[in-house]
């Protein structure tokens, strides 16, 4: 598991430097970013700082995922969204509507179960279920960001 965490983390910062150019320059691209290679990191203390080991770093790298994953998905959300709305000329950054709503809400979802979880708020789902839902927006909407890009990404895109 720790070493899952450590990994996630790594593949993390790897796609940022790769997939940086598929959101339009601007301010919520370099906020988004930077917020998303420090959950990286987080992802990445949780495996390190194990919690029967390091309970401080463990949570301060949980809140890291936690709370600046989520936050990062809501602001490449609204960057692709000012790029569908004033139009982005880069192919890189063409029209995404559906992806900027699913990271937005994604965001949203995560940032909600987030606070529901720090206030011991669980929904009947436990702290492990409350736990979930404010973990796993971030990977899936990495799962789903990549296959995005894939799926309308030319050729010479993806092989390059």
């Amino acid at each position: 598991m720790n070493a899952s965490f450590i990994l996630l983390g790594l593949i993390i910062l790897s796609g940022l430097a790769l997939g940086r150019s598929a959101f339009p320059r601007g301010w919520f691209r370099a906020a988004g970013l930077t917020l998303l290679a420090l959950a990286g990191a987080g992802i990445s203390a949780v495996g390190l700082f194990p919690e029967n080991e390091n309970i401080g770093l463990h949570r301060l790298g949980a809140a890291g995922h936690f709370v600046l994953g989520n936050l990062a998905m809501a602001l490449l959300g609204i960057a692709l969204t000012r790029a569908n709305e004033h139009g982005a000329g880069l192919k890189q950054t063409r029209a995404r509507p559906a992806l900027a709503v699913f990271s937005i809400v994604s965001g949203v979802v995560g940032l909600v179960a987030t606070a529901l979880f720090i206030t011991d708020h669980y929904l009947g789902l436990g702290i492990g279920g409350m736990e979930r839902v404010a973990a796993y927006p971030l990977p899936l909407w990495l799962i789903v960001a990549g296959l995005s890009w894939a799926r309308n990404a030319p050729a010479r895109d993806i092989i390059a």
